[in-house]
């Protein structure tokens, strides 16, 4: 679904002086024969790899026989934790864009919403009214606030899983859906253990959840498998260090969300990934460690 895009990159690189040919070469399929090769080949030592967790563990298992270096990005479920003190003028447009950027297809999408109870109510009103207020249409329109999923079969997926929510969950707003234009949605959800908590949806999707403790947010924050990033809201200069350290999260934002730099080292705990991008550990993931040891001989 992304080969236009990189058929576009590889004209640019090509037209790059700098570069010889051959440096940089684009390999583009429209099924899965050529992928496991790659993965599976003595010849190709390192890999680099962002999708989800689900293809990471297969990509695992083909690369085992070679024991060749893996460096993956996979699934993520980002909690944005947002305390009593947090200042919501600032949180609510974070946070709607969190769920909107790239229609929720993004590993960091702001996915859930964990917020302390003495600000939930005031916080569960503004956010159905960002959200129903987002104009979803086509990403050239410059009115658009949120452009379409990759496609028609995706968003009738995404709508389906938010349509199976409503049985255990409360339903704050759901997106109505054109073809691939999906409005995003957000589920209300007390059990940690839900499908739309566990599971990462990929779509503009968000639940609400709702804490009463530091410890309670922790807690909530770490009960998924998926360990990429998170988000806290405070006014407090010595929460975002004392929550932030218990967070099982290899990027934790404070008072932002999704800051990234090339020399942000990125990349997540448990099921979200191993080894990093970006920063000097995404180039030591391309590198081995040679030791040459001499001893100089006796005269």
């Amino acid at each position: 679904q992304t080969g236009l895009v990189n058929g576009v990159l590889s004209e640019i690189i090509a037209d790059t002086p700098s570069l010889d040919p051959g440096v940089f070469n684009v390999f583009t399929e429209s099924g899965n024969a050529g992928a496991p090769e790659l993965v599976s080949s003595p010849d190709v030592d390192v890999l680099s790899y962002t999708g989800s967790t689900a293809v990471g563990r297969v990509i695992m298992e083909q690369a085992a026989p070679t024991l060749k270096t893996l460096s993956m990005e996979l699934g993520g479920k980002t909690p944005m934790l947002v305390f009593d003190d947090a200042d919501l003028d600032a949180v609510v447009p974070v946070l709607t864009k969190a769920v909107t950027m790239f229609a929720g297809q993004f590993c960091m999408t702001g996915s859930r919403i964990l917020v302390q109870r003495g600000v939930a109510d005031e916080l569960r009103r503004r956010l159905v009214a960002a959200l129903e207020a987002v104009r979803v249409g086509p990403g050239d329109d410059p009115a658009s606030e949120m452009g379409p999923m990759i496609d028609e079969g995706n968003a009738q997926r995404v709508e389906q899983t938010v349509a199976a929510a409503a049985d255990y969950a409360t339903v704050l707003v759901r997106g109505k859906r054109d073809r691939a234009l999906l409005g995003p949605s957000l589920i209300e959800v007390a059990d940690v253990s839900s499908p739309i908590v566990q599971r990462e949806v990929f779509g503009p999707v968000a639940t609400f959840e709702v804490f009463d403790s530091e410890a309670d947010a922790v807690a909530r924050a770490n009960a998924t498998e998926f360990g990429l990033a998170a988000s806290i809201w405070t006014r407090d200069v010595d929460r975002p260090l004392r929550v932030g350290r218990e967070l099982r999260a290899g990027t934790v934002w404070t008072n932002t969300w999704a800051m990234i730099h090339d020399q942000f080292e990125e990349g997540g705990f448990k099921q979200s990934g191993v080894g990093r991008l970006n920063g000097i550990r995404g180039i030591e993931e391309f590198q081995e460690t040679k030791h040459l040891v001499h001893v100089a001989p006796q005269l």
